[in-house]
């Protein structure tokens, strides 16, 4: 979705709502990845490799591990 969000973002030519939405779609790339991630890993008996703290830019909700 934040592909065409940001099309029709840009069309407009609002910069900080562009930031704001580049943020997010490459933030949300990352949260997609623990997503399809943690499932396998609980199923798996493999929670030890999974990290068990994460920090969230409170800017633009970046997760780290």
């Amino acid at each position: 979705m934040y592909p065409e969000f940001l099309k029709g973002v840009n069309e407009s030519g609002d910069q900080f709502v562009m930031i704001s939405f580049n943020y997010a779609f490459k933030t949300g790339k990352k949260h997609k990845m623990l997503y399809k991630t943690a499932p396998d890993a609980l199923q798996n008996n493999m929670m030890t490799s999974f990290p068990s703290v994460f920090y969230v830019c409170s800017t633009c909700g970046n997760t780290y591990d």
